[in-house]
């Protein structure tokens, strides 16, 4: 005996039928109620979403494309999940979320050259409408795609600086010139490095960074050419000398980093660095007699160069203490002046009188924090030659945040110049800490380093 047809079988059965005579409204109710019977019902509801595009109903075919999108997606069905979106794509061409989606399934599917031309299509929506900010996360997004990709990481470090994101757009271009290294494309890094020179004149040790991040990221066996042809060029700064001492360190190479250390001396005959390096070698290899007549030529100036390195060790702690406390003023006092502005506008939104003021505790801690700095840039007054660059930087940064607390404690008159006043203190302090990072020697900058894991305020420096 025949087995009778569910209520949503015959539900179906008029849902065809009604559809075959062109009774499409009617067709697609049959078939809404089939669903509610049962929601799970994916090919009803396919049939459903095409038979409403059928009947020229678009939005509500929409919905229960993306219910199915959802639903493919959710269960790791990519590839079902992009033909669902497809479909979408073809009715709403003009729809940038569709296309985001497609984008995001085909990355989440590993379908890379699909993913890239997806985002491509947002990006270029984005850069029409001169919307800056998403435009820079889709490019941030492509990048994440395809690594490798040396013509995303150069649009994007480009767009980082017409945005003004200088510190991205720099860090952009180090990883760019690093992958180009790495791929021996003398013409393109030469290339590059001369766009350095125009966009960041001050950054003076570009290539010095771009092989310190190689060192770093472990392709040092990548960056002792480039290492060594910085020192042909100026073997006169330490900077390299350390850094190709680090690639040799990770290569685990003594000869080669023992001979390096000979060479540093050279150099730098009254050094400390390069001695104590060369005695650890010679101990290393049991060199009893190269180490001590190695020690006693130390031990000969020794008194004056044991004195000067204390003096130089008691500055770079002090110098970098002194960065930590600028900078918790400086943003202390740019978190209080962009509430200020924010409550101001609010304010006058609604026609209320506001007057700018600083509150008791924001003016204790910033008294506070403009205290602690005074007394550390005092114990910086003598300053190690080597160090003069350095702090003709710090003292500027120090000028930036003075200018950033006169702000705070007398605002100006009127919202439009407050805002104008902040943005120009704003930059000009980022500037002036730029500046201060690019002309810090290897012992600051590997104190500065050393801090940052110790006080939480200096990780974003």
């Amino acid at each position: 005996m025949a087995v009778a047809p569910s209520k949503k079988d015959r539900l179906i059965e008029e849902a065809q039928r009604l559809a075959g005579r062109g009774q499409l409204d009617k067709a697609a109710k049959a078939y809404e109620q089939a669903l509610a019977l049962e929601p799970s019902a994916i090919t009803i509801r396919q049939k459903l979403a095409e038979l409403l595009v059928k009947a020229g109903r678009s939005a509500d075919a929409r919905s229960e494309f993306e219910t199915i999108g959802k639903y493919y997606a959710g269960h790791g069905f990519y590839l079902k999940a992009i033909a669902v979106y497809k479909q979408l794509q073809k009715l709403f061409p003009q729809d940038i979320t569709v296309t985001m989606t497609l984008a995001e399934l085909n990355e989440r599917h590993g379908l890379v050259g699909n993913a890239l031309a997806e985002y491509k299509q947002v990006f270029e929506y984005y850069e029409r409408s001169s919307n800056t900010g998403e435009a820079l996360k889709v490019l941030a997004r492509m990048q994440d795609v395809d690594p490798n990709n040396v013509n995303i990481k150069l649009k994007l470090a480009e767009s980082y600086f017409q945005a003004g994101k200088t510190d991205e757009s720099y860090a952009t271009f180090v990883r760019l010139a690093s992958l180009l290294q790495e791929r021996g494309d003398a013409a393109a890094l030469f290339r590059l490095n001369t766009r350095i020179q125009q966009l960041f004149p001050e950054k003076t040790t570009f290539m010095l960074e771009v092989l310190a991040e190689q060192v770093a990221g472990g392709n040092a066996v990548g960056a002792v050419t480039g290492i060594q042809a910085l020192l042909r060029n100026d073997p006169n700064d330490k900077r390299t000398w350390e850094l190709m001492i680090a690639a040799y360190r990770a290569l685990n190479q003594p000869e080669r980093l023992k001979a390096v250390y000979h060479h540093y001396l050279k150099f730098f005959p009254d050094d400390v660095s390069p001695r104590k390096g060369l005695l650890e070698c010679l101990v290393a290899e049991r060199d009893v007699t190269g180490g001590l007549a190695l020690l006693a030529a130390v031990v000969a100036g020794g008194a004056f160069l044991y004195l000067q390195h204390k003096e130089e060790q008691a500055y770079v702690t002090t110098y970098v203490k002194a960065v930590y406390a600028l900078k918790m003023g400086a943003d202390n006092r740019l978190d209080f002046l962009t509430r200020l502005a924010a409550d101001w506008k609010a304010a006058s939104d609604t026609g209320q009188t506001f007057v700018p003021r600083v509150d008791e505790k924001t003016e204790t801690k910033g008294a506070k924090n403009r205290d602690a700095a005074g007394k550390l840039l005092q114990k910086l007054q003598k300053v190690p030659q080597k160090y003069e660059q350095a702090q003709s930087r710090l003292d500027a940064m120090n000028t930036e945040c003075l200018a950033l607390y006169r702000l705070a404690e007398k605002p100006p008159a009127s919202l439009a110049q407050l805002t104008a006043t902040m943005e120009k203190s704003g930059r000009t302090y980022k500037q002036a800490c730029q500046e201060l990072k690019a002309s810090l020697p290897p012992k600051l900058s590997e104190e500065l380093a050393s801090a940052k894991t110790r006080y939480k305020g200096l990780a974003d420096f």
